[in-house]
């Protein structure tokens, strides 16, 4: 029946860069419409990605994340927490993109970061037809709370996995702390951070 037939266009909102490569090798592409419909591209049924942003979890040698109160005045997630990272500039890889968000945001300088997870969530401002697409990675660190230079937000600070938890999460870190805290690569870097990784 022709009223069960989907089909997907791609409509460029911006122009084409060629597309990214996540860490498993999936082609994504940046400004892209998905628009799932009988006639594709007409209606409203499009979802649109808004954005692309970096998230990254840096791990210390007692176990704590890194994790970031939000401002108050913050365009998403104000005055809750979440960790370093933010927006993928035009040309930028996520990889990069992390490194830069660490570095201006912390003062810290980031070495070798573990791909978690790529995907997307509902935006803030549209979540009918809107994306935001998600690019966090992990890596251990060696610096202590002192060495941390608090270049945006409220708060930059090193938690245990307990309270960070416990804090008011933003919408990505809501998606994606949870499951990294209870997974191997978050041990893994624990040991690695504390000098245990053999």
């Amino acid at each position: 029946m022709l009223g069960l037939m989907w089909s997907v266009c791609y409509i460029f909102i911006l122009p084409p860069r060629g597309g990214d490569r996540h860490a498993s090798g999936r082609q994504t592409l940046h400004g892209v419409r998905h628009c799932p419909g009988i006639l594709a591209g007409i209606g409203d049924n499009c979802v649109v990605i808004e954005r692309r942003i970096a998230v990254v979890f840096l791990v210390d040698p007692h176990g704590r994340v890194l994790m970031q109160h939000r401002s108050a005045d913050a365009a998403v997630s104000p005055n809750q927490w979440s960790m370093p990272g933010g927006r993928i500039e035009e040309g930028e890889q996520p990889v990069e993109a992390a490194r830069r968000e660490v570095l201006e945001e912390t003062g810290l300088a980031i070495g070798d970061l573990v791909p978690v997870w790529s995907g997307t969530r509902p935006s803030v401002t549209d979540p009918v037809r809107g994306l935001v697409e998600v690019h966090a990675f992990a890596s251990s660190t060696r610096a202590r709370q002192e060495d941390v230079v608090l270049g945006e937000g409220q708060a930059m600070i090193f938690l245990d996995p307990h309270d960070a938890r416990a804090r008011d999460l933003g919408v990505t870190a809501q998606l994606v702390l949870p499951p990294f805290l209870d997974s191997d690569l978050y041990a893994a870097l624990r040991e690695r951070a504390a000098g245990r990784d053999g």
